[in-house]
């Protein structure tokens, strides 16, 4: 739901108490889905495929050609797909109303005849069944637009719209980060507005009704990838899926068409009976177990977002995380609690080379060499929340050398020395070691640690001079210089080593020491590779206390269904709208 519309829908419900009808789904949901309780989007995917046995379960195909007259006929009937009682039907694409009989399979303009759009083209899986006829992505749609749609991906595009008098989508270069290729926007039309969300919702529905189908298109594989036998949306896809999802939430017309399409196939979108699940697959609760009766449905409006315990109002909080002042997921969190996970890596919004390094409560302006004094990356360092804060988001600047090839971890020379210590003397073009001296890394993770290499020269004449490697006052290895002109000499960790400790560097040596010109140590873990933070991104957090009451109450405005906690409005989503 668009926010500048927020205080239109406040007024309508205040002023005139418009309230939803009672749809009630068309099997008792928490019996239907009952095997996801307890499960999670975890590393072995099992709440996907305890959700893909669910709706795989009993499914009956009609038949390709029986959906035209199955599922499309004009009637009364509650399990046919229509809108209103003039016995006509919506185009996806448009706010063309169409009647059954206006079905055809060819037309040079819009706006003269409907066929059925298969929001996932068939050439993307060979005309198979049972996708083929799977009714919860076979959509009826304008003949021209269908055709103008072709099999390009969805996205979304700054084109004019392809048939502007009825507000159809439009066909040109994607605007959405990731892909930059041409886009199907399926816009704004519709007696009951945008259809992005039923469509994201049915994308979800596909990957995991069929997610061990080989999902082919034509473009690139910009909507779907396929390993190890398993079916996913790309990264771009998902993410646009997403942000579809949580703009556009269940509106009573999918419920109805949900209870429409179990009538004939005998299955469900878990997506549209239960839209948190999203966020539990693909969102901000990805990896939690569910808990199916804490689940909101927008068939019956008794569940609350916020949950409070019968007679003890809670206090929790609203985190919008944002970032580029677009809000990436919502989450909720009681006081003195934790936030459970932490949004999706934001893309990078500089066209440097920047690479998102966590969440900071403090801003930094423009770019600086030190990282910030408190960089949570992970959920378990953010702090209990008590008051309202505000966490930015940090990106790191990746440093590079004249080739182009980011260096390692910590590197000491001429150009690299923040955090090092170092007490030997300059000598010509390189540092001198003797007993009276050392190098001090920054320190490091150790447990992380694989090599160290180090461009040495002998000093005085001696062949065996060396360069001794310490740990936490123990010698952990060594390196030799092999004569009088500098050369690398590498050192690789073969120890099992444990906690954070700098790395020393003294000389070992019979005469007069050993000079160096450059040290590079390699390691993973806590430690980084980049020395520059920057938040051109402007990532914030809002968290605003919300006071919890008992009455949960279901309106809907325009189509929409939305839950009422007290003064709170939330979406079948469990975000909250004002």
């Amino acid at each position: 739901m668009r926010k500048h519309i927020i205080g239109f829908i406040a007024l309508v419900v205040l002023a005139q108490g418009i309230w939803a009808q009672d749809v009630q789904p068309s099997t008792e949901l928490t019996t239907y889905y009952a095997q996801i309780n307890g499960k999670a989007a975890d590393s072995n995917d099992q709440l996907r495929i305890t959700l893909c046995a669910i709706i795989s379960d009993g499914y009956t195909s009609i038949g390709y050609s029986s959906l035209q007259n199955n599922m499309f006929a004009a009637s009364t009937d509650p399990t046919d797909f229509v809108n209103g009682t003039d016995k006509t039907m919506e185009d996806i694409y448009s706010s063309k109303p169409y009647k059954s009989n206006d079905n055809g399979s060819s037309a040079s303009i819009c706006g003269t005849g409907w066929n059925k759009e298969h929001t996932v083209p068939q050439s993307w899986f060979n005309e198979a069944s049972p996708m083929k006829s799977d009714a919860f992505h076979v959509y009826p749609t304008d003949i021209k637009m269908n055709s103008v749609r072709s099999s390009y991906p969805y996205g979304e595009n700054n084109e004019a719209k392809s048939c502007a008098q009825y507000g159809y989508g439009s066909l040109g270069a994607s605007t959405f980060p990731g892909y930059t290729g041409t886009v199907f926007d399926p816009g704004e039309g519709g007696e009951h507005g945008s259809y992005k969300g039923d469509l994201a919702r049915t994308y979800f529905y596909m990957v995991t009704r069929y997610r061990t189908t080989k999902f082919t298109d034509g473009t690139g594989n910009t909507s779907f990838t396929y390993s190890g036998g398993v079916a996913n949306l790309t990264p771009y896809m998902e993410s646009l899926m997403l942000k579809w999802h949580r703009e556009d939430p269940v509106s009573e017309k999918e419920l109805k068409r949900n209870n429409a399409i179990y009538a004939h196939q005998h299955n469900r979108n878990p997506f549209i009976d239960y839209p948190e699940l999203v966020e539990y697959m693909w969102g901000t609760k990805k990896g939690q177990t569910v808990t199916l009766a804490s689940l909101v449905s927008g068939y019956d409006g008794g569940g609350q977002p916020i949950d409070p315990q019968p007679g003890e109002p809670v206090v929790k909080y609203g985190v919008n995380w944002s970032v580029n002042g677009e809000i990436e997921s919502t989450d909720s969190v009681a006081e003195n609690g934790k936030v459970s996970a932490l949004p999706a890596t934001p893309v990078s919004c500089s066209s440097e080379s920047n690479v998102f390094a966590g969440w900071s409560d403090m801003p930094i302006s423009g770019t600086q060499d030190e990282a910030p004094e408190v960089l949570y990356t992970k959920a378990g360092d953010i702090p209990a929340i008590t008051e309202d804060i505000t966490l930015y988001a940090v990106f790191a600047k990746e440093e590079t050398d004249a080739s182009g090839v980011t260096p390692a971890t910590y590197v000491y020379d001429a150009d690299h020395q923040e955090g090092w210590t170092n007490t030997a003397s300059k000598s010509g073009s390189y540092w001198l070691l003797n007993s009276n001296s050392e190098l001090i890394s920054p320190e490091i993770n150790l447990a992380g640690l694989t090599s160290i290499a180090m461009t040495i020269r002998t000093y005085g004449g001696a062949s065996f001079n060396t360069v001794t490697i310490h740990a936490n006052d123990q010698q952990i290895g060594s390196l030799q210089a092999q004569g009088k002109s500098l050369a690398e000499q590498t050192w690789t960790n073969t120890q099992s080593l444990t906690g954070n400790a700098a790395i020393h560097f003294k000389a070992n040596y019979q005469t007069n020491g050993v000079g160096f010109s450059a040290v590079t140590i390699n390691a993973t873990g806590s430690s980084t590779t980049y020395s520059r933070y920057i938040t051109s991104c402007q990532g914030t957090t809002e968290v605003i206390a919300l006071p919890a009451e008992q009455a949960a109450r279901k309106i809907m405005v325009g189509g929409r269904i939305y839950i009422l906690v007290g003064e709170q409005m939330y979406n079948m989503q469990g975000q909250r709208i004002r």
